[in-house]
């Protein structure tokens, strides 16, 4: 697979939220990554477990309103890449056979495990083996920033039954480390192959977009989101 992360140098990539050429930052990113003619097949992230199959026609250039509503994304065609809007939350590339997937992991979404409905989507369309997933984790809030009250913390680790996911922020006060639990799904199904890339959103947002930074200071931080996007190396 080729897989890449764009940042705040390339401008929003979401089409309802920052200032910019949307269209034109995706297929920057999907040039960089050497594949400037493959469509980004795009959903409708709402914060749940849906994970939808999509092929050759996932129609890059579609209406938002037309994008599956779900926070998964699995495809076994070559002529399709895959992405996934974050400014915080969790972005997961996968990759297993003859399929690749992308995964928006919120607070919601890591609550309800969505990471591991993909990875079950995945195998069974890639007609592949756990052993076989490469999975990246790319920029997102870490614990050191992601302030949550206690007793939303706590809901968490009972949802996911992750004691880890509960962590302090630098400034000792509740948190929730997203990308460790995340990590942590991840290996609970048997993957093994997990890179990270990119760091906190929060702490290096004239890098990325960040929703905490932005909320603080939009002058500074602007909004926007930067996108994950994963293809084919075939393609």
């Amino acid at each position: 697979m080729r897989y890449g992360f764009s940042t705040r140098a390339h401008g929003t990539t979401s089409d309802t939220v920052g200032q910019g050429d949307p269209v034109a930052a995706r297929r920057a990113l999907v040039a960089e990554i050497g594949h400037p003619d493959v469509p980004v097949a795009l959903m409708r992230q709402v914060h749940g477990r849906t994970v939808a199959t999509v092929g050759e026609d996932a129609g890059a250039g579609s209406a938002p309103d037309r994008r599956p509503e779900a926070d998964g994304l699995v495809t076994t065609s070559p002529a399709t890449a895959l992405g996934v809007f974050v400014a915080d939350c969790v972005p997961v590339l996968l990759s297993a056979g003859d399929a690749i997937g992308a995964v928006h992991a919120g607070r919601g979404g890591v609550a309800l495990d969505v990471v591991g409905e993909a990875i079950e989507v995945l195998l069974a369309d890639g007609h592949a083996s756990a052993d076989q997933v490469a999975a990246v984790i790319g920029p997102a809030i870490g614990p050191c920033c992601y302030e949550v009250p206690a007793d939303m913390a706590a809901d968490v680790v009972e949802a996911t039954g992750l004691p880890n996911a509960r962590a302090r922020t630098s400034w000792g006060t509740p948190s929730l480390d997203l990308p460790g639990a995340v990590g942590d799904q991840l290996l609970a199904r048997g993957v093994t192959r997990i890179n990270r890339a990119g760091g906190c959103t929060r702490c290096e947002a004239d890098t990325w977009f960040s929703h905490r930074a932005t909320t603080m200071d939009a002058t500074t931080f602007p909004a926007g989101r930067q996108i994950g996007v994963i293809v084919r190396e075939d393609a």
